[in-house]
This record gives C-alpha cells, structure tokens and sequence, in this order.
C-alpha cells in the first residue's frame, strides 16, 4: 500500500510540474529559439531524471551494507522519495502564488477603496461649491 501510495505521488507530482515549468520555459525564450530549448529542456530531464536515478539508486544499494531486501528497500525508497521533494516544491509554488494573488488583489481592493474615496470627495466638494457658488451669486445680485 505504502509503495502504491508513493507511487501515485511520483506520478503526480511528475505530471503536475511538467506542463506550467515546460510552459514557463518556453515563454521565456524567444520565438526562433524554442523548439532548441524544448529539446534541450527534454535531454536534461532525461538524463537527470532516467538516467541518474538508476545510477545513483545503484550506488546507494551497493553502498548499504546487509541483506538484498534490504538494499532493494534503500534503493526503491530512495527513487520514490523524491517524489516528496517534487510534491514539496510544487505545494510551496502553490501556496506563493496564492499569497502574491491574495496581495494583488487586497491592493486592488485598497486601490478601490482609495478611489470611491476621492470620488467622494470630489463630489462633495462639487457639491458644497455649487451650494456656496449659487449663495455668492445670489448675494452679489
């Protein structure tokens, strides 16, 4: 149940990160560019993901000392876990973005808020001045 579990976060995580980095990647290079970035972003994700976790899952179980269970174990642990860090990133990316959207929008709000005021404000004082205009013109007739 654990390694299903674990499982399913690897997936998940993998998946959920691909589509907004490889998006944000490519929108911050220029036109003529992306289709090398595209393919360059593929070949380091290869070769760090693939390629480097059958190897450095290898070196850490040849490196616990004991049973084959138990090696297999650090190794398979090692591998899936670090889903946890993906899943990590992607939660602390989540809840940033959810604060600076909060603070937009509380500015927004203040920005508003500001406005409706001066508004206000002016009305009044187009209002006291059409009152105190027409009291003055009134007098001086």
């Amino acid at each position: 149940r654990v390694v299903t579990c674990a499982l399913w976060l690897t997936l998940f995580s993998g998946a959920a990160t691909l589509a907004p980095v490889t998006g944000a990647m490519l929108a911050c290079v220029p036109r003529g560019m992306r289709p090398l970035a595209s393919a360059l972003s593929t070949l380091t994700s290869n070769l760090l993901g693939y390629a480097l976790s059958s190897f450095l899952s290898g070196c850490v179980m040849a490196a616990v000392r004991g049973d084959r269970k138990i090696q297999l174990r650090v190794g398979m642990s090692l591998v899936l876990g670090w889903s946890g860090v993906g899943f990590a990133a992607f939660a602390a990316a989540y809840v940033a973005a959810f604060r600076e959207h909060r603070q937009a929008m509380s500015a927004d709000g203040l920005r508003e808020r500001h406005m409706a005021r001066a508004l206000l404000a002016a009305e009044a004082e187009a209002a006291a001045a059409g009152r105190g205009g027409g009291a003055a013109r009134r007098g001086s007739a």
